[in-house]
């Protein structure tokens, strides 16, 4: 949990009040680049220029316009804006117990963990053992930064966490489109191996990690050493192959053998002959084919920035 909390809020459910801190459980990392003058290396500034006129305007004389219809706009001032937007309040109204189930994970825009707030320890974990024991969550709204929030809370670990949601306005529909698609037995059963071989009793996200960023990090030490090295990508072609054969190579690359592929298959009732093999296909690759300078200067390590 980070040391410091973003909000505090007052969970209210019927005449009982308990105040929470929130704090932001995740946060995407993000990478930030300048725009910079090639003349000069100085960084670019940005103005507000009339599309029409060219004429340039200040931040501080711009209003805000709504698109109604194409190029028509209605115009609002800062003030106008404030006034229709949502009064803050502390208060975190309970309107409803529903089972945790039914918390749809695409309904899901940001997370948080909460902590009680001083003196408020026994009405929390009073909160956390009673929707623990029924596997409810708790759905309410809040106010922050002049919007109303749909969330719910819910246990997790030793605490409670909130998610903040998307309206049902906000979710986009869903439109599938390989309804009738045909799929084999034999796709099926290569499939079924190829799962099996990869399959893990449990998620480790641990073992996993953002490669961009790490390789930013990496080629910006090499840019600070040597300015005019050149990070270059190289990719094999795509090979165009079926899907039996796709899975049949997948399985070859992490080292089964043909005999124990058809081992396999004959296990889930598969004997039916499928394309002769074909080669992996090679993964996608980054160097960086860059010797560094004799006399490197010494300079701090420097990290990618995370989205705050």
């Amino acid at each position: 949990m980070s040391a410091r909390s973003v909000e505090r809020v007052v969970l209210s459910f019927g005449m009982a009040q308990i105040a929470i801190k929130l704090y932001k459980a995740a946060g995407a990392e993000s990478v930030s680049f300048n725009m910079i003058n090639p003349k000069t290396g100085n960084r670019l500034s940005q103005k507000l220029v009339d599309s029409v006129t060219l004429e340039e305007v200040l931040r501080s004389e711009s209003l805000k316009g709504y698109e109604y219809a194409k190029d028509q706009y209605v115009v609002f001032t800062e003030e106008e804006v404030a006034n229709m937007q949502a009064a803050k309040k502390d208060s975190l109204d309970i309107a409803e117990f529903i089972p945790t189930s039914e918390i749809d994970p695409l309904h899901i825009e940001q997370t948080y963990y909460t902590a009680p707030d001083k003196g408020m320890y026994k009405g929390y974990k009073f909160l956390y053992e009673l929707l623990k024991a029924h596997d409810r969550a708790a759905v309410g709204t809040y106010v922050a930064r002049g919007k109303e929030h749909l969330v719910a809370i819910r246990t997790y670990q030793h605490g409670l966490v909130m998610y903040q949601m998307f309206y049902d306005t906000e979710v986009r529909s869903f439109d599938n489109k390989c309804a009738n698609v045909p799929i084999s037995p034999v796709e099926m059963a290569m499939g079924k191996v190829l799962m099996d071989t990869l399959s893990k009793t449990t998620f480790d996200s641990s073992k996993y990690s953002d490669r961009f960023i790490e390789k930013l990090n990496a080629a910006v030490q090499v840019k600070i050493e040597n300015p005019k090295a050149t990070i270059t990508e190289v990719s094999a072609p795509v090979q165009n192959t079926g899907m039996a054969d796709s899975l049949r190579a997948s399985l070859r690359a992490i080292g089964m053998s043909e005999e124990k592929i058809a081992e396999e298959m004959a296990k889930i009732g598969i004997t039916a002959a499928v394309a002769a093999p074909v080669a992996a296909v090679e993964p996608l690759t980054l160097t960086a084919p860059v010797a560094k300078p004799a006399k490197a200067k010494s300079a701090s390590k420097p990290r990618a920035k995370k989205a705050s």
